[in-house]
Protein backbone atom coordinates (compact mmCIF):
# COMPACT_ATOMS: atom_id res chain seq x y z
CA UNK A 1 0.00 0.00 0.00
CA UNK A 2 2.63 2.60 1.05
CA UNK A 3 4.91 1.44 -2.48
CA UNK A 4 1.20 2.79 -4.46
CA UNK A 5 0.78 6.00 -2.58
CA UNK A 6 4.40 6.83 -3.38
CA UNK A 7 3.86 5.95 -6.99
CA UNK A 8 0.44 7.93 -6.68
CA UNK A 9 2.28 10.90 -5.20
CA UNK A 10 5.03 10.61 -7.36
CA UNK A 11 2.58 11.03 -10.08
CA UNK A 12 0.59 13.90 -9.47
CA UNK A 13 3.90 15.95 -8.51
CA UNK A 14 5.50 14.93 -12.22
CA UNK A 15 1.61 15.92 -13.89
CA UNK A 16 1.94 19.52 -11.51
CA UNK A 17 5.16 20.42 -12.75
CA UNK A 18 4.75 19.50 -16.48
CA UNK A 19 1.15 21.17 -16.47
CA UNK A 20 2.67 24.54 -14.48
CA UNK A 21 2.60 27.82 -15.76
CA UNK A 22 5.79 28.44 -17.92
CA UNK A 23 6.05 32.76 -16.61
CA UNK A 24 4.54 33.51 -20.51
CA UNK A 25 8.02 32.94 -22.06
CA UNK A 26 9.83 35.40 -19.17
CA UNK A 27 13.33 33.76 -19.02
CA UNK A 28 14.39 34.63 -15.11
CA UNK A 29 18.05 36.16 -14.97
CA UNK A 30 19.00 35.69 -11.61
CA UNK A 31 18.23 31.98 -11.64
CA UNK A 32 20.97 31.38 -15.40
CA UNK A 33 22.98 33.61 -13.07
CA UNK A 34 23.20 31.72 -9.80
CA UNK A 35 23.29 28.01 -11.92
CA UNK A 36 25.77 29.23 -15.00
CA UNK A 37 27.99 32.10 -13.16
CA UNK A 38 28.18 32.49 -9.33
CA UNK A 39 31.18 29.74 -9.43
CA UNK A 40 33.55 32.32 -10.59
CA UNK A 41 31.59 35.66 -10.37
CA UNK A 42 29.91 35.28 -6.87
CA UNK A 43 26.77 36.04 -5.68
CA UNK A 44 27.15 39.45 -5.58
CA UNK A 45 29.31 39.26 -8.73
CA UNK A 46 32.48 40.26 -6.69
CA UNK A 47 34.14 36.87 -5.93
CA UNK A 48 36.57 37.22 -9.00
CA UNK A 49 37.68 33.44 -9.12
CA UNK A 50 39.83 32.96 -12.28
CA UNK A 51 40.23 36.33 -12.63
CA UNK A 52 36.48 36.88 -13.28
CA UNK A 53 35.21 40.64 -13.34
CA UNK A 54 33.69 42.26 -10.63
CA UNK A 55 30.51 42.56 -12.08
CA UNK A 56 29.02 45.41 -10.08
CA UNK A 57 32.07 47.78 -11.19
CA UNK A 58 31.93 46.98 -15.18
CA UNK A 59 31.06 49.86 -17.26
CA UNK A 60 30.13 47.66 -20.11
CA UNK A 61 26.65 48.25 -21.56
CA UNK A 62 23.86 45.74 -21.31
CA UNK A 63 24.68 45.06 -25.47
CA UNK A 64 28.41 44.33 -24.78
CA UNK A 65 27.69 42.53 -21.47
CA UNK A 66 25.42 40.16 -24.36
CA UNK A 67 28.51 40.04 -26.58
CA UNK A 68 30.55 38.61 -23.71
CA UNK A 69 28.15 36.12 -22.57
CA UNK A 70 27.80 34.82 -25.97
CA UNK A 71 31.15 34.44 -27.37
CA UNK A 72 32.87 35.03 -23.87
CA UNK A 73 36.09 36.77 -22.94
CA UNK A 74 40.11 35.88 -21.82
CA UNK A 75 39.14 32.90 -19.37
CA UNK A 76 35.55 33.10 -19.38
CA UNK A 77 33.58 30.63 -22.24
CA UNK A 78 31.40 31.40 -24.74
CA UNK A 79 27.62 30.71 -23.87
CA UNK A 80 26.01 30.16 -26.90
CA UNK A 81 25.76 26.63 -27.30
CA UNK A 82 24.49 25.95 -23.60
CA UNK A 83 22.02 29.56 -23.45
CA UNK A 84 19.42 30.66 -25.56
CA UNK A 85 19.86 34.50 -26.83
CA UNK A 86 16.77 34.87 -24.70
CA UNK A 87 18.37 33.67 -21.64
CA UNK A 88 21.69 35.66 -22.60
CA UNK A 89 19.25 38.35 -22.68
CA UNK A 90 18.18 37.93 -19.31
CA UNK A 91 21.17 37.07 -17.56
CA UNK A 92 23.17 39.95 -19.31
CA UNK A 93 20.31 42.18 -17.78
CA UNK A 94 20.53 40.69 -14.11
CA UNK A 95 24.26 41.45 -13.98
CA UNK A 96 23.26 45.14 -14.13
CA UNK A 97 21.35 44.92 -11.34
CA UNK A 98 24.43 43.67 -9.06
CA UNK A 99 25.68 46.67 -6.76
Amino acid sequence: MRYFLFILSLTILMWACSNAPQNSGIVNGKSIFMSKCITCHGANGRMGLNGAVALPDSDLTLSQRMTVVDKGRKIMPAFNAILSQEEIEAVSKYTLTLK
